[in-house]
């Protein structure tokens, strides 16, 4: 356990190995945990690396509000106090941050500049950059008010369905009690969309090489959010996969064994 600036507990998992020579640092999406990252953790294990994981404030087994952000700066924070208390600079690393994760991670990484010597790269999947284009401009224009006068107002939530074809993973996914299937809160929404503004206005300052993956008919994250920031960082090394006919997790969906490949293909070469 860690504990947050303001005083929030936070849950952290390890899958370790004896003598790992690369460490993988993890982070999940909203409304979910790290928990649902063992077949992930295993996968980056068979490659001899060591992963670290944690749950978001308000996630899985952390403390907080459920899936309340009232600043997303916290979010930055609470990365920052898990990456000091992990980071071993002796061996090579990675970060692995899907959906909101990468939000997260690119946020910390913008706003932080943490000094991480030995980071080899950043892996992304189904990165939320980008307001969902099915969110209606009024909406758009009302969420800084509502996300401010009630904070707390339920607003939308995830649909589970479209995390993945497979039925299984679905199932899976509605019965876990750790993962939050209630509407998410006008707040939240309101500094999410911020901060992925933010982002996308500060991407030219992103220089991590960097493998992304989105699947073309992810219905939960924007491919064109995307798109936007992959064209404009200036990492030198960067590579872009956009799966054909992929849900939002692209490691949980039928096809994934193409994912896990040119994944494979990707990490090997920057070992």
């Amino acid at each position: 356990m860690l504990q947050t600036k303001d005083k929030f507990e936070i849950f952290t998992r390890e899958w370790t190995l004896e003598n790992a020579n690369t460490n993988v640092f993890v982070v999940h999406g909203i409304a979910e945990h790290s928990g649902r990252y063992e077949e992930i953790a295993k996968f980056f294990n068979t490659r001899n690396c060591n992963v670290f994981s944690y749950d978001l404030r308000g996630h899985g087994k952390s403390e907080g509000p459920a899936i309340y952000i009232s600043k997303f700066q916290n979010m930055a924070d609470d990365m920052e106090i898990w990456m000091n208390s992990v980071f071993d600079e002796s061996k090579p690393s990675f970060f692995f941050a899907h959906s909101l994760g990468a939000l997260v991670c690119a946020y910390y990484l913008l706003l932080k500049k943490p000094q991480l010597k030995g980071l080899k790269g950043v892996m992304f999947t189904g990165p939320a950059f980008m307001v969902s284009k099915d969110l209606a401009p009024i909406l758009q224009k009302l969420a800084p008010i509502i996300g401010t006068l009630l904070p707390r107002m339920a607003t939308v939530g995830l649909d589970g369905k479209y995390i993945s074809k497979d039925q299984a993973v679905v199932k899976a996914y509605q019965a876990d009690p750790l993962v939050y299937h209630k509407k998410s809160h006008a707040r939240t929404g309101w500094e999410v969309m911020k901060a992925m503004r933010w982002v996308q206005s500060m991407a030219g300052r992103f220089h991590y090489p960097i493998f992304l993956g989105h699947g073309s008919v992810d219905k939960l994250t924007e491919l064109e959010g995307s798109k936007l920031f992959f064209k404009n960082i200036s990492s030198s090394d960067k590579t872009m996969k956009i799966y054909e006919g992929l849900y939002h997790e692209l490691f949980n969906e039928p096809e994934k064994e193409l994912f896990y490949s040119d994944l494979d293909t990707w990490l090997s070469e920057r070992l």
